[in-house]
């Protein structure tokens, strides 16, 4: 053990978070090392290649164009910004009859569009109080079928219901998620969304680039991590005795074991490969870890924390939840979509009825890349599914909704070339999508875990821990960043200047990133 070499920060995880805190850490002149379990880079930020243009199978939209995001302000820097996420009028978008398969322009259901709005303002105007907090659904259900009943059409009371479940799209399941968490104490980075060229995790991958001695080892699945702590030697039975002695005549007395030595530095032990028994097991020694590890992994307990969590951390980590959140991409041999009135905006089917309940969305993606392709949303009880029905069960049903809607148009219904299922939930280093508050917890549950444990030389990052923007991609990095700067505030050294321990800000400041220059040395990527 004594031979180990020690980094002054061990960073567990390389996605939007771990590679925050490591691109800080190294501009601070500290030495540090991340640990990736994946054979990439990036986590819930993958993008793929395969269908001719680059494609997101994890995050996917900038949230927040504006200044205050750095990964917005890199991506401008670096010409990767695209297209807005959607056009405001929704001129791309076609509901899916689901009797007929009738492609339905959404400008024929404003009055759809005018219920959901009525419903949403029920959401702002609630005023509640951690004690007599209620889920999403609680707050609009009442309204919500006033509204439905008012509506005559059978088509516009589907379309009011997809309406409503796009909240989960951007939030969690309005039938958990906390109303007063919704309405987010600290409000996230205007600015709308954006789509990236090259896609987000190429972005990050764009950014380790940016920052050549950068270490990464990749296939290191972290299995334990030793925090320092206290070793207490027992007293011999004679020692007890007296002390019991002591207590029963009304002393203090003194603990039973009072002779200790403290642990000084962090030890993670990792496993490379597929199963424990067939493994190699390496050690890395650190003055400080930053673990960057998805929600659902410290949920699980796939990582074993030595002494174990404290438990007012344990709880909030238990408190908060995940999305269940998939993608699948499908290419067809041969094209079929009715002409565009709006060749600028994305293109997008929304399956209505029970559909709705397999995917909610497909978006087309073959004006980027000219050829049939399309990228669909799935989520809730069908997205946990998925792995138990299987890629041919999850793919026919996805072909099952585009000939619905493109059949009658193409008698040669054209096969499928290619696909990619993106199984975030059952992705045993994930775990889930993206953090969501629920009722019962509350943002005080995220603060603790961006808070951490400090005494114990173990902080975290990632997008659980984004006091404001919770659950983004932006917000993952700049959690790494506000823990890089925690720890080298700790180490002695000097970090940013954004706020230490608390994270109560939501404006990004501190030293600008992405402007170490190349000196002729390859990021070190193992």
């Amino acid at each position: 053990m004594d031979s180990l070499p020690v980094h002054d920060v061990i960073v567990i995880g390389a996605g939007a978070g771990g590679l925050g805190a490591a691109c800080r850490l190294l501009r601070a002149g500290l030495k540090c090392v991340v640990l990736e379990a994946r054979d990439r880079i990036g986590g819930r930020a993958h993008t793929i290649d395969d269908f001719g243009y680059p494609v997101d199978l994890g995050g996917q939209w900038i949230h927040g164009s504006c200044e205050d995001n750095p990964l917005f302000l890199f991506a401008m820097k670096t010409g990767q910004i695209g297209h807005k996420s959607l056009d405001p009028n929704a001129l791309g978008r076609r509901y899916v009859d689901p009797k007929s398969g009738q492609l339905l322009a959404y400008r024929r259901f404003k009055e759809a569009g005018k219920a959901f709005a009525g419903i949403y303002r029920a959401i702002d105007e609630s005023k509640l109080t951690p004690k007599t907090d209620q889920t999403i659904l609680e707050i609009i259900q009442e309204h919500w079928v006033q509204a439905r009943s008012k509506l005559k059409n059978d088509n516009s009371k589907l379309v009011l219901d997809c309406l409503v479940n796009s909240i989960e799209e951007y939030d969690g399941p309005i039938g958990k998620l906390s109303t007063i968490a919704y309405k987010k104490p600290v409000g996230d980075w205007p600015g709308g969304n954006s789509n990236l060229r090259c896609g987000y995790g190429a972005l990050l991958g764009k950014i380790v680039e940016n920052h050549p001695k950068l270490t990464i080892l990749t296939s290191q699945r972290v299995a334990a991590i030793q925090t320092p702590w206290r070793v207490f030697e027992k007293k011999n039975s004679t020692s007890l005795q007296k002390e019991e002695k002591k207590k029963q005549r009304g002393g203090v007395g003194a603990m039973p074991n009072i002779k200790s030595k403290t642990e000084s530095f962090v030890t993670v032990t990792t496993v490379e490969g597929p199963t424990l028994w067939r493994s190699q097991w390496k050690r890395f020694r650190g003055r400080f870890v930053i673990v960057a590890v998805p929600l659902g992994v410290l949920k699980k307990g796939d990582i074993e924390f030595k002494p174990p969590f404290p438990y007012p951390l344990k709880n909030s980590i238990n408190a908060l939840q995940q999305v269940g959140f998939n993608k699948i991409v499908i290419e067809f041999e041969s094209k079929f979509h009715p002409p565009l009135e709006a060749k600028h905006v994305p293109f997008e089917i929304i399956p209505l009825g029970e559909d709705q309940n397999k995917f909610r969305r497909f978006f087309y993606w073959g004006r980027f890349s000219g050829r049939n392709i399309w990228l669909g949303y799935s989520m809730s009880a069908y997205a946990k599914s998925m792995a138990d029905k299987g890629e041919n069960a999850v793919i026919q049903d996805a072909i099952d909704i585009f000939q619905k809607a493109f059949g009658k148009s193409n008698p040669k219904f054209p096969t499928v070339k290619s696909f990619q299922i993106a199984d975030w939930y059952s992705d045993p280093l994930a775990r889930g999508s993206w953090t969501y508050v629920p009722l019962g917890a509350s943002y005080e549950d995220v603060r603790k875990l961006q808070i951490g444990m400090p005494e114990r030389h173990c902080l975290f990052a990632g997008e659980h821990t984004a006091y404001s923007n919770l659950g983004s991609v932006a917000g993952a990095f700049v959690s790494g960043e506000k823990a890089a700067d925690n720890a080298i505030n700790l180490l002695g050294g000097r970090g940013g200047t954004s706020p230490v321990m608390d994270g109560s800000g939501s404006r990004h400041s501190g030293p600008q990133i992405f402007s170490s220059r190349r000196n002729g040395q390859s990021c070190t990527v193992q």
